[in-house]
């Protein structure tokens, strides 16, 4: 893949909105201080997780674009 492919794919890329904080709904002053500890803790690793995934299935975007471009006009889906 040439370079000038491999920037615009990357702009494209770069282009794409983050996705918009949202509030947090969930009252946690209503559980006790142990449990609120833990579902603030299980909250954080799932949006690590979240984040892991996200950033995964980018790069296999990237990977399989590198592809079709390596492989050419009507190789890719054969």
């Amino acid at each position: 893949m040439s370079e000038q492919r491999q920037e615009e794919d990357q702009a494209l890329w770069e282009e794409i909105p983050e996705p918009p904080q949202e509030a947090v709904t969930f009252d946690y002053s209503t559980l006790n201080e142990e449990t609120r500890a833990f579902v603030r803790q299980k909250t954080e690793e799932t949006h690590l997780y979240l984040k892991r995934t996200t950033e995964a299935i980018v790069q296999i975007g990237h990977n399989l674009l590198a592809v079709q471009h390596r492989l050419g006009h009507g190789r890719f889906m054969t």
